[in-house]
């Protein structure tokens, strides 16, 4: 069941990054990383289950005995973990506002007002545009 459950989990990666890259404007780089880190919990996991089923001891058939059943409390736990994050991104004001606020870029040629911008050119005329970036935040 757990192999069939990481496998359809495994379709909605693009959705979790696009998800949780939204709004973190400056950070996106930082928080993009931790997000494809995030994919190597499929290389920590089974290692981490294999240990905790190994202390447990060994399989007991006449008894039903089986290590294993406990050690799925590490996988539960990422779950619980994973779960989280979108119970806070839903609920939690300080997780829900930055999740949620747009922000609008403009990007081209702007007609400057050469009164304002002053005098650009070498031969001492005024610029006539220039290349501008704005962020206008809209909440």
């Amino acid at each position: 069941m757990l192999f069939i459950v990481l496998f359809f989990e495994s379709i909605i990666f693009p959705t979790i990054v696009a998800l949780g890259m939204r709004g973190l404007g400056k950070y996106s780089k930082r928080g993009s990383g931790f997000i494809v880190a995030g994919v190597s919990g499929g290389a920590v996991v089974p290692p981490l289950l294999f240990v905790a089923a190994d202390s447990r001891g060994a399989v007991n058939i006449a008894t039903g005995y089986s290590p294993t059943a406990f050690a799925m409390v590490v996988p539960l736990i990422f779950f619980v973990a994973a779960w989280s994050y979108t119970f806070c991104v839903n609920f939690v004001p300080a997780y829900r506002n930055i999740a949620d606020s747009f922000h609008e870029t403009k990007v081209g040629i702007v007609n400057v007002d050469p009164e304002l911008q002053g005098y650009g050119a070498k031969d001492g005329s005024p610029l006539q545009g220039e290349a501008v970036h704005q962020d206008e935040k809209k909440f």
